[in-house]
């Protein structure tokens, strides 16, 4: 839980209960030192000289702890993108491009689930109904890349 997330907080709200117990003595982080997680992916995540791949292609909620699940998800699309790339061929590369979008979408879904079920009214939850955010350009249909 951070501090920033509880309705009307600043710096100096004291930790649940339970939380107060296993802390101790020491003191909650203040707000400004959490950083936020962003969902995202690179769009595409691949050009004529790189495929990105991992957490290079995709980032999703560490709460969703699916980060290496994903990694070797991509892995294999992600090769066959390299190795069509090498003989000239985008058709790969855009089906790993669609591997990339179709994890997100999932990690979408299921996180939209889970706000869902808790209600998702409380800052927590309303930062995660968040679209995610694509860097890049999207390529043309056509599979050509300019360079």
């Amino acid at each position: 839980m951070r501090v920033g997330d509880l309705p009307g907080t600043d710096d100096h709200r004291e930790p649940p209960e339970h939380t107060a117990r296993r802390l101790g003595r020491r003191a909650l982080p203040a707000t400004a030192d959490y950083r936020g997680a962003t969902v995202g992916y690179a769009s595409p995540p691949w050009s004529a000289r790189l495929v990105a791949v991992g957490g290079a292609a995709v980032a999703v909620d560490p709460l969703s702890s699916s980060g290496v699940r994903d990694a070797l998800r991509l892995a294999g699309p992600a090769a066959a993108a390299v190795l069509g790339l090498l003989d000239g061929d985008t058709g790969p590369a855009h089906q790993y491009a669609r591997c990339v979008r179709a994890i997100v979408d999932e990690h979408l879904d299921q996180r939209g689930h889970f706000v869902m079920l808790t209600g998702g009214h409380e800052p927590f939850w309303e930062k995660r109904r968040r679209p995610a955010v694509r860097s890049g350009v999207d390529r043309p249909a056509s599979g050509r890349v300019d360079h």
